[in-house]
Formats: C-alpha cells, structure tokens, sequence
C-alpha cells in the first residue's frame, strides 16, 4: 500500500467516515470528501506559510530581499 494510501486510511479511521466512492474503475470524492477539499487545502497552504516562516527566521539569507523607493 502506497504512503498516500495509509494516510487517507487512518484519516477515514480517525474520522470514521468514508472520503471516496469506490465504483467498478473509478474513485471520486464521497460527498463528506468534496466538502473538506476546500478547507482542507487551506490548511496545507497554511502549513507551507508556516514552514516556509520557519526557514526565513532560520536562514533570513534564504528568503529574497525586496528593495523599494517612492517615485520622488
């Protein structure tokens, strides 16, 4: 079983409800699965902020520096 595979299994086991619909050779989101996409997707751009965060304050060299100046 692939990585992906077992993290969604122990999602669907800690949430104890099914994310997808598993039909002959097809598999789509369950209706409970296409309703957290959203947010879902939120909290793993949150997760990148925070660990990108991280790394600024660790190595401020490897975050680009912005310069700017007012038009006058």
């Amino acid at each position: 079983m692939s990585p992906l595979a077992n993290q969604i299994k122990k999602l669907k086991q800690e949430l104890g409800i099914d994310l997808f619909l598993r039909l002959n050779n097809e598999v789509r989101p369950a209706l409970y699965g296409a309703r957290v996409v959203e947010p879902a997707g939120r909290l793993l751009n949150d997760a990148q902020k925070i660990r990108d965060t991280a790394t600024e304050f660790r190595d401020p060299e490897a975050v680009p520096l912005t310069v700017g100046r007012t038009p006058t």
